[in-house]
């Protein structure tokens, strides 16, 4: 029997952090860990400042099923960089 789960190597999450800045002070932003085979393989932090952008990127790219490779030029074309 087929199971997506089983078929589904990639998986992003978003993950809350709480950062200390000089010039803002205290800040709670969004990072993005991804899992290969279930297993950590890459975390990119203080991407995001809304939880609610994070989930929905974070979402779209699993739903995309997007390679890994191409994660940082994804996120720099979300954020204008």
């Amino acid at each position: 029997m087929w199971n997506e789960e089983e078929t589904v190597m990639v998986r992003y999450h978003t993950i809350k952090e709480e950062l200390y800045s000089e010039a803002v002070g205290h800040y709670s932003a969004f990072g993005i860990l991804v899992q290969d085979s279930g297993h950590p393989s890459q975390y990119i932090p203080d991407i995001f400042l809304q939880e609610e952008q994070a989930d929905a990127f974070v979402e779209q790219i699993n739903a995309l099923q997007l390679s890994p490779v191409h994660l940082m030029d994804v996120i720099m074309d979300t954020l204008g960089v």
